[in-house]
Parts: C-alpha cells; sequence; structure tokens
C-alpha cells in the first residue's frame, strides 16, 4: 500500500511521517487509525535524506494479508479448535466455551507480548520511496 504524507520531525536517521486520513479509511476499520483520529504517524528510516515540511511517498509492504490472518483467520482457527476440543473430547458445553474462550485470550496475549518484536520485522516496517515536494522554506532559508 503506498501512501503520501508530511514529515513532521527528524531524529537522527528516522523521520516521522503523518498521514491524513481519507474518506475510505472509516469505512474498513483495519488500518492504524485511532477512533476518530483525522491522522496517523508513521516512524521511518530516513533513506532519501527528507527534512521537516517535506511531503513524501512511502510504502507499506504487502503485510496487509499476513495481519488480517494474524488477527482474523488464526482466532478463527483457535476457535473451532477449542470447539472440537470441548463437544468431541470432553463433551460439556460449558468447558467448549471456556476453552475456546480462553485460547483466543491467550492468542491474543501472545500478540500483545510480541508486538514490539514484530513492529522491527521488515515485512511490518514501512519504507520511504520518493520525496514528492521539497519543503520550499528550508530551501530559501
Amino acid at each position: 500500500m503506498i501512501e503520501t504524507g508530511k514529515i513532521t520531525e527528524i531524529k537522527n536517521d528516522k523521520a516521522k511521517v503523518r498521514i491524513d486520513k481519507k474518506a475510505e479509511c472509516s469505512k474498513c476499520g483495519m488500518c492504524l487509525f485511532p477512533a476518530n483520529a483525522n491522522y496517523t504517524d508513521f516512524e521511518v528510516q530516513n533513506t532519501l535524506s527528507a527534512e521537516v515540511g517535506d511531503i513524501v511517498q512511502i510504502e507499506r509492504k504487502p503485510a496487509v494479508l499476513t495481519g488480517a490472518v494474524i488477527t482474523f483467520l488464526i482466532p478463527l482457527l483457535l476457535i473451532a479448535g477449542g470447539v472440537c476440543i470441548g463437544l468431541f473430547v470432553i463433551k460439556n458445553d460449558f468447558w467448549t466455551l471456556g476453552i475456546s474462550l480462553g485460547i483466543v485470550v491467550l492468542w491474543f496475549l501472545f500478540l500483545m507480548l510480541t508486538e514490539k518484536y514484530r513492529k522491527k520485522m521488515q515485512k511490518f516496517i514501512p519504507v520511504m520511496t520518493e520525496i514528492i515536494h521539497k519543503n520550499k522554506e528550508k530551501e530559501n532559508g
């Protein structure tokens, strides 16, 4: 996914890029925009030596499908596994519900605990690909 945003801050070799929320984003709900937010900030490597105020293009690698699998498909499979264990092994509806919910809670706990590691994984890190518009105020003095 390719996004365009404005650099709001530079620290060392990292740039904070602010991306405004588009109309399509309110319908989807799967992106990184917090509720009622008009923008979100990404931290990217400043590989193009961009400056504060520059408009840049960033690319989020195709990890959207991976994110959807981690967030939706795996919990559904875990629930199905909990239902199978509860119905066919334990044969008790109450325990079926408890096992399924417990497994999903453990999965999301695992995701919370590994979030810092996953954020550092290369396939999840946005990349600055192009400076679209240089900040003219910086250039003129």
